[in-house]
C-alpha cells in the first residue's frame, strides 16, 4: 500500500477550494430562492394565485434542496446551522464545533445574506425594472392612441347604416 503525505500547501489549497465551493453552493441556492420568491409574488409578472403561492414556493424549496442540499445540508437559512452549533458549544463541546470542517461555520451565516441581496438585485435589475418600463411605455401608448381609437369605435357604432 502506498501512503501519500500531503504537504501543507496542498492541504491549504484543498481547504480553500472546498470552502469556496461550499460558499458558492450556499450563495447560489439562496440567490435562486430570492429570485423564485420574487417571481412568484410579483404582481406585474403574472403571479401565482393566493392558493398556489405556497405550493410554488414549496416546490421551489424542494428543487433547490434536492439540487444544492447534498454538499452543505441545505442550510440556506443561517439558523439551521448556527443554532445547533451554538447549542452544542454550550452543551459541553466547546469551540471545537466552530473549528470543525476547516472553519465552515461562517459560510451558512454569510453566504445566504449575500446570496439574497444579489438574487434580489438580479431580479430587480433584469426582470422587474425592464418589465415596469414596458408597462409604462404601454400605458403611454394606450393613452396616446387609445383615446382616438375609442372615439373612432364609438363613432362607428353610432353611425347610421346605409
Amino acid at each position: 500500500m502506498i501512503k501519500v503525505q500531503l504537504g501543507s500547501s496542498q492541504v491549504i489549497h484543498r481547504v480553500i477550494s472546498d470552502n469556496l465551493l461550499l460558499f458558492f453552493n450556499e450563495f447560489l441556492g439562496t440567490a435562486l430562492l430570492a429570485i423564485g420568491v420574487f417571481a412568484v409574488s410579483d404582481e406585474t409578472n403574472c403571479p401565482a394565485t393566493h392558493s398556489t403561492k405556497p405550493i410554488a414556493i414549496g416546490l421551489l424549496l424542494n428543487g433547490i434542496g434536492l439540487t444544492f442540499g447534498y454538499n452543505t445540508g441545505f442550510s440556506i437559512n443561517p439558523a439551521r446551522d448556527f443554532g445547533p452549533r451554538l447549542f452544542t458549544s454550550w452543551a459541553g463541546w466547546g469551540f471545537d464545533v466552530f473549528e470543525y470542517s476547516n472553519g465552515y461555520f461562517w459560510i451558512p451565516i454569510v453566504a445566504p445574506f449575500l446570496g439574497a441581496i444579489v438574487g434580489a438585485g438580479f431580479y430587480y435589475f433584469f426582470i422587474e425594472a425592464p418589465h415596469k418600463r414596458k408597462l409604462i411605455w404601454d400605458s403611454r401608448v394606450r393613452k396616446a392612441v387609445g383615446g382616438q381609437q375609442e372615439r373612432m369605435e364609438y363613432a362607428s357604432l353610432n353611425a347610421p347604416e346605409l
